[in-house]
């Protein structure tokens, strides 16, 4: 785990310098991604994806710069060191996304793998990459994101119904553990493509406390969740939701900016 305790050093408000050198080290340096109009970072696995992974790049740190970062033997949990008097939290909230998509990367799991911008500042990257290029989005059926606490949810539901109880129930049989449909969701990236893909998603990842000086990551789960989906077989996954049949009044792009957002 010592690339991404590495990573969680990083605070990184949306369009700061500490963002910028995030990706640049992590995705421009090792895996050239293409970069959208907004500054999305796009990387393809396999000929045809279908599926959308997504994470974003920034966090909710008031500044930008460097935290110290320990794990706390007791329970497993990365948190910020003691005395970081210019960190509010760990990050973990959208870092622990981003590490997992680079490890599917590398173990070759297939799809689109979108790390956008600006979601912390009301999924500004999501939103214009549906609004101003939607052709990244042709032929996918489900788009689902790593940014939502605990372990056990399956989201449905992102302030509207953006996922089906079918496509949620076969991705929590993929999952395995105690993973189950949840339609207890805000929002996160894949709410802004609910009207363009079938299946928009988001999964606990083991982080608690987001947006808060008490944020923490449950290692232990996300080791098992990282083994869990280096080996991700989606031939069992079901699509059902009609994106054109959501609700006329549904706005994909409402942002509400509450703590607990994911």
């Amino acid at each position: 785990m010592e690339k991404y305790l590495e990573m969680l050093t990083f605070m990184r408000p949306a369009g700061g310098v500490w963002e910028d050198a995030f990706v640049e080290k992590y995705l421009r340096e090792p895996h050239r991604p293409i970069e959208d109009g907004y500054g999305n970072q796009i990387i393809d696995v396999g000929s045809k994806p279908n599926i959308v992974w997504s994470s974003h790049t920034d966090t909710v740190h008031y500044k930008g710069g460097l935290q110290n970062v320990i794990v706390t033997k007791k329970d497993g949990h990365a948190r910020v060191a003691p005395g970081q008097k210019l960190s509010n939290c760990l990050g973990a909230d959208c870092t622990t996304g981003v590490w997992l998509m680079l490890e599917m990367i590398e173990a070759g799991i297939a799809g689109r793998y979108i790390f956008h911008r600006a979601e912390e500042r009301g999924m500004l990257g999501s939103t214009w990459l549906a609004k101003n290029a939607p052709e990244w989005l042709k032929g996918i059926d489900a788009a689902i994101a790593f940014d939502r606490m605990g372990t056990t949810d399956v989201i449905t539901n992102q302030c509207g119904n953006t996922a089906s109880n079918e496509f949620a129930t076969s991705l929590s049989s993929i999952l395995g553990g105690a993973y189950k449909p949840s339609p207890n969701g805000v929002y996160t990236d894949t709410k802004a493509y609910a009207k363009i893909v079938s299946e928009c998603t988001n999964i606990s990842v083991g982080y608690y406390r987001q947006h808060s000086s008490q944020e923490s990551q449950d290692l232990n789960h996300l080791k098992w969740l990282r083994d869990r989906m280096v080996q991700f077989d989606a031939s069992t996954l079901v699509f059902k939701r009609d994106p054109a049949a959501a609700p006329a009044d549904y706005d994909p792009y409402d942002f509400m900016d509450w703590d607990q957002s994911q």
